[in-house]
């Protein structure tokens, strides 16, 4: 007789800054591309490199505005789960005759969410579907975007939400469509005709093509096999004969300019976004374009940032302006991915049909359906690897736990 899946709820509340600062520093692997796919403008799959862009600078003074009427946005509504990932690696295991060495796979957003829980003080949070495999839950991203449509109208003279977003200075990683076309290049610049470099102003916007990286990667011992969209290389394609070549990648994003100290605190708060999104994939630079507060959107200036840098950078800011703390630590961040990471592994034993964590300002929700007995043993293992991990850091957190009872015997303090 089939066993009945069970519901298991519990809370664990603590200081995820402190507890991730305390403890011993983990390291991320150095990822290394393995396999790689693109999507056309249809978002059709290939598996190939058709879509890979070059990077030549814009033009100062370009509107990211023009074009908007025009632009070709793709429905991401439907859930597409990983379906051009698991080809991909499909696709790879033939070719070399083995299987992907990774205990987790998932796309590089999931990740940079975790990273970035413990700074993350104004998200609504967010859900992933968690096994083998972590995903985002498509429906409560659709919810979010649909509360995120029902805000308060646009007051007079403001820019709407929408072409915020195609600036790229409107939500959580600032990907601006339009100041994309302006810095990209179909080939090398001595490949594509002036006309082409000099007209980007006029193309249409389709964020539909893509080009997706996969690397594998680990940290605290937990082999992980990520893919994420990359925007463009510096210079050259990537070296495929030679497997010890880094592609010289980069990022591209876009911010209001800084014309204040108030402005500060909210540029390196996506400095922080941008860092863990590049880092987790080998990316070496992030080129960022940044707009005047005219409703045109004027590109005013373009610097490059090298993703290793960056978080060095932040420390020393904050050095200068007296404070004692940076705005944000890199270990914190790496850290508590890592003992998400190794929190989520130890479950691949006791069966679990399904997980959703829900992340939000320092509290972690685990909603998790089990196969009958074992939901007792799983409950158990995972409030232990909290503890451990809470007391691996020397500090002394207090719990909320909402469940169906604990057993006595547990020694589990509520």
């Amino acid at each position: 007789m089939a066993s009945t899946p069970f519901l298991v709820a519990p809370t664990m509340k603590y200081d995820i800054v402190q507890a991730s600062r305390l403890r011993h520093n983990a390291a991320l692997k150095r990822p290394v591309e393995i396999t790689h796919w693109s999507y056309d403008d249809k978002h059709e799959y290939h598996p190939d490199a058709s879509s890979i862009k070059y990077y030549y600078p814009p033009e100062i003074g370009a509107s990211l505005s023009k074009g908007f009427d025009t632009f070709q946005k793709l429905d991401d509504s439907a859930d597409e789960h990983l379906g051009g990932f698991l080809k991909a690696i499909e696709a790879l295991e033939r070719e070399r005759g083995q299987k992907v060495d990774a205990e987790i796979i998932a796309y590089r957003g999931m990740m940079t969410k975790i990273m970035d829980v413990p700074y993350d003080r104004f998200n609504k949070g967010f859900e992933m579907n968690a096994t083998f495999f972590i995903e985002q839950n498509n429906d409560y991203k659709q919810q979010e975007k649909a509360q995120q449509s029902q805000q308060q109208p646009t007051r007079p003279g403001q820019p709407s939400q929408d072409l915020m977003m195609y600036w790229g200075t409107k939500g959580t990683y600032s990907v601006g469509y339009k100041f994309e076309t302006l810095a990209l290049l179909p080939d090398t610049w001595d490949a594509t005709s002036r006309e082409y470099i000099e007209n980007r102003e006029n193309e249409i916007v389709n964020n539909a093509a893509q080009y997706i990286s996969v690397v594998e990667t680990g940290v605290s011992g937990v082999k992980v096999c990520i893919a994420g969209e990359v925007d463009a290389v510096w210079s050259i394609a990537p070296d495929r004969s030679d497997p010890s070549a880094k592609p010289d990648y980069l990022e591209l994003k876009t911010t209001a300019e800084i014309n204040s100290d108030r402005d500060i605190p909210k540029f390196e708060s996506k400095l922080r976004k941008m860092w863990a999104q590049s880092y987790l994939l080998g990316v070496q630079r992030i080129i960022i374009g940044f707009r005047g507060s005219n409703m045109d959107g004027t590109l005013l200036r373009v610097k490059e940032y090298h993703t290793r840098e960056i978080p060095g950078m932040v420390v020393d800011q904050a050095r200068r302006r007296g404070q004692r703390e940076p705005a944000w630590d890199s270990n914190c961040c790496i850290n508590f991915l890592g003992d998400f990471l190794q929190c989520k592994f130890c479950l691949k034993d006791f069966h679990v049909m399904t997980s959703v964590f829900c992340l939000l300002g320092g509290v972690i929700t685990s909603r998790r359906s089990v196969s009958g007995g074992g939901r007792r043993v799983l409950e158990k293992i995972l409030i232990q690897n909290a503890i451990r991990v809470l007391s691996s850091a020397g500090s002394s957190p207090s719990y909320s736990l909402v469940s169906l009872g604990y057993p006595e015997e547990w020694g589990i303090k509520i």
